[in-house]
């Protein structure tokens, strides 16, 4: 075959083969091959370079917006605010407004009181209660570690094991205001 004389390219689907007059050469043919195949990695050198350096941008946008934490995805202590319901102005030490915390050991109806779920005023009235009876006697606060010194372990206590007990309670932080202001009624 010369590079002039017409090439059969064309194969039917039952597989007949059918002699086809070409205008393009093979020579030509292997040109556009070529062509092609190095157009579509050159589009590939730009696709790869363009993600890359969009996944780049995206990553560094990301890591400038992850406020708090570190390149890694663990919290960073140095700028982390610490932030919550609990303390809307953060609990870091130079950027925030750190709360407080418990004194002793401070159950309520039998549940140990945490920080962590409490706000500054629930922290600084816990801290101030004393053992007595509160709310016409109905409220006790006892002292788990009576004549110890150095240990501050106090028990909370009111009526709330009916629905209706509990739906009259105030919040615990005017349960606490009323506990911390009102004189100790009777010594528990």
């Amino acid at each position: 075959m010369s590079d002039k004389e017409p090439v059969p390219l064309l194969v039917a689907k039952d597989g007949a083969r059918t002699p086809v007059a070409s205008t393009l050469t093979r020579d030509e043919l292997l040109e556009i091959v070529k062509t092609i195949v190095s157009a579509q990695g050159s589009a590939e050198s730009i696709a790869t370079s363009v993600a890359a350096s969009v996944a780049a941008k995206v990553a560094t946008d990301v890591f400038d917006r992850m406020e708090g934490k570190n390149q890694y995805g663990e919290w960073n202590v140095n700028n982390y605010h610490a932030r919550s319901v609990f303390n809307p102005k953060g609990d870091h030490p130079e950027l925030g407004h750190p709360r407080p915390e418990i004194e002793g050991i401070v159950f309520w109806v039998g549940t140990p009181m945490d920080s962590r779920e409490m706000t500054h005023d629930e922290i600084e009235l816990t801290n101030k209660l004393v053992p007595g009876r509160f709310h016409g006697g109905a409220w006790r606060v006892v002292d788990l570690a009576p004549g110890q010194t150095g240990t501050r372990a106090l028990l909370v206590l009111f009526p709330c094991t009916e629905p209706d007990q509990r739906a009259a309670l105030p919040t615990m932080v005017d349960m606490l205001r009323e506990m911390t202001a009102a004189p100790v009624a009777v010594a528990s």
